[in-house]
């Protein structure tokens, strides 16, 4: 089949209409926005809004990091993180801080 014959035209005409509706059908079950917060005990909630649903999964704090350093893995970067030095940070974490302030 040449590419100039009727016969490849039709087939690449309907190829070219399931594609679109392939598409079409994918974006229905693609998220808009995310946003995340706290569930209580501890769990950080994070949900997608799509045009025609939502989905939403509860996290403990070790999935979230996790999930933070896969974000900041795919767009290059290394993030440093500690645990927060205040009252809001929820468990004790284990870091060895010398008196500088400085994790070692």
């Amino acid at each position: 089949m040449s590419k100039t014959s009727p016969e490849y035209k039709k087939k690449l005409s309907e190829m070219h209409e399931e594609n679109s509706y392939s598409s079409m059908m994918q974006s229905r079950t693609r998220a808009r926005s995310i946003s995340s917060g706290p569930t209580g005990g501890g769990s950080i909630e994070i949900a997608m809004r799509g045009d025609f649903g939502s989905m939403w999964t509860p996290l403990r704090p070790t999935e979230v990091v996790e999930f933070i350093e896969q974000l900041a893995a795919s767009v290059g970067v290394e993030i440093a993180m500690r645990p927060k030095q205040n009252f809001s940070a929820w468990r004790s974490w284990h870091d060895d801080e010398d008196s500088s302030g400085e994790i070692c």
